[in-house]
């Protein structure tokens, strides 16, 4: 997934609350080189079998909350940005606000919803202006990172009951 390979001066890219599967290849790429800003927040990149997120700004990139991983084994290469190398072990540095860890999506072929236990879930932060997920559904309070929110579902429990008349006729 690339993105402009020209330079854009002052524009500002926003990624907000995305969803980005990617089953192989060389990852996310930042080909801007632009002098302006990429804002890049609670988004989640599952990278299956493939590389790294790359960031090859001339300007500045604000980065928050965003669950990044790579499904396969080891100290791998998740980050690079401006010259500046992050592996698995190392994403903290990058981003404090990060998480790093399978996401738990439904599927991950075809269904990008958390499953109860997925470190996305909570885990983003308030974008003003967005208010809804691509199905409608309000944010929780934290936000979900991702496209999706997760539904809690209120089961009803049984406390009691009282018989009025044990002997009808």
């Amino acid at each position: 997934f690339n993105y402009p390979d020209r330079s854009s001066s002052g524009a500002k890219f926003t990624f907000y609350n995305n969803t980005i599967y990617l089953a192989g290849g060389t990852g996310l790429v930042d080909k801007t080189y632009s002098t302006g800003v990429v804002d890049f927040k609670n988004n989640i990149v599952y990278i299956d079998n493939g590389e790294c997120l790359s960031i090859k700004m001339a300007g500045s990139t604000i980065h928050s909350n965003n669950n990044l991983y790579i499904n396969n084994a080891g100290n791998l290469l998740y980050v690079i940005e401006g010259g500046k190398y992050f592996y698995k072990n190392d994403v903290s540095a990058w981003e404090p606000t990060g998480v790093v860890g399978d996401p738990l999506f439904a599927d991950k072929s075809s269904n990008w919803h958390l499953q109860a236990g997925s470190p996305a879930i909570g885990k983003g932060i308030p974008i003003d202006g967005i208010t809804k997920d691509i199905e409608g559904a309000p944010f929780n309070d934290p936000p979900d990172i991702g496209c999706y929110q997760t539904t809690t579902k209120i089961i009803p429990v049984f406390i009691r009951s009282v018989v009025e008349d044990a002997t009808p006729n």
